[in-house]
């Protein structure tokens, strides 16, 4: 899946529970994140671009 991220800088979609890895890709960059997503629950992400990279 492909997502285009607006000015905001946020993107949302629906999925299943389950490991995922998100790359964000922009201009000469590339960055790969885990993520754990919970069942039956709001599942929330913050993935932070820059010289420190984490994960909340």
């Amino acid at each position: 899946m492909k997502i285009d991220v607006g000015s905001s800088g946020e993107v949302a979609f629906k999925g299943f529970a389950g490991n995922y890895e998100i790359t964000v890709a922009t201009d000469g960059f590339s960055k790969t994140f885990s993520l754990d997503v919970g069942g039956k629950k709001e599942n929330n992400f913050v993935l932070v671009i820059g010289k420190e990279q984490e994960v909340r």
